[in-house]
C-alpha cells in the first residue's frame, strides 16, 4: 500500500478496518519522525549560524596556507635563476626569512587567539623582509621586472591582505579592558 493509499484508508474506513491501530501508528510514527527531522535541521542551522562566526577567522588563517606554499615553490624556482655569488649568499637569507615565516604561520593554528597577534605581527615582518630583498633583486636586475611583479603583487600582495586583515581582526578583539 503507498501512503496515499493508507491515508485514504484511515479517512474513508477506519472503523471497519480491523488493522486500524497499526495503519494510524504507523501514520503517527512517520509524522513524529518528520517533526523530530525538522527539529534536528533547526537546530543544525542554530549551530551552524553560531560556530561559523567563531570559526571564520580559522578559515581565513588556513587560506594563507596553500598560497604561501604556492609562493615557496615559485620563489624556489626564482632563486635558482640568480647568479651564482648572489644565490648563496642572499638567496640564502632569503630563504631562511621565508622559511621562517612560514613557521609562524604554522604556529598560528596551534596557539591560542591571545597570542596571534604577536605571530601575526612576526609575519608580517618577514613579509616585509622578503620584499626589501626582492627589491634589492630588482634594482640589481637579478631576476626580471615581470616576475618581480608577479611576486610582489600576486604572490605576497594576497599573503599580505591576508595577514593585514587578520591582524586587524586580532588587534581588535584582543583589546585589553582600561
Amino acid at each position: 500500500m503507498s501512503e496515499s493509499e493508507i491515508k485514504k484508508e484511515i479517512k474513508t474506513n477506519y472503523l471497519n478496518n480491523p488493522n486500524f491501530e497499526v495503519i494510524a501508528a504507523m501514520e503517527m510514527d512517520r509524522q513524529l519522525n518528520e517533526v523530530e527531522n525538522e527539529f534536528a535541521n533547526k537546530v543544525n542551522q542554530i549551530e551552524d549560524i553560531k560556530f561559523r562566526g567563531i570559526y571564520q577567522e580559522k578559515k581565513e588563517e588556513f587560506k594563507i596556507i596553500p598560497k604561501y606554499i604556492s609562493y615557496i615553490e615559485y620563489m624556489i624556482v626564482l632563486l635558482q635563476y640568480l647568479p651564482r655569488v648572489e644565490k648563496f649568499n642572499i638567496g640564502n637569507e632569503y630563504k631562511k626569512i621565508m622559511y621562517e615565516t612560514f613557521e609562524n604561520i604554522m604556529y598560528l593554528d596551534k596557539i591560542e587567539s591571545k597570542s596571534r597577534l604577536y605571530y601575526l605581527n612576526k609575519i608580517d615582518a618577514g613579509l616585509n623582509i622578503q620584499r626589501a630583498y626582492l627589491r634589492i633583486m630588482a634594482q640589481y636586475k637579478w631576476i626580471s621586472l615581470e616576475k618581480f611583479n608577479i611576486v610582489m603583487l600576486e604572490k605576497l600582495g594576497e599573503i599580505g591582505k591576508i595577514v593585514g586583515g587578520l591582524v586587524k581582526y586580532y588587534a581588535k578583539n584582543n583589546k585589553k579592558p582600561v
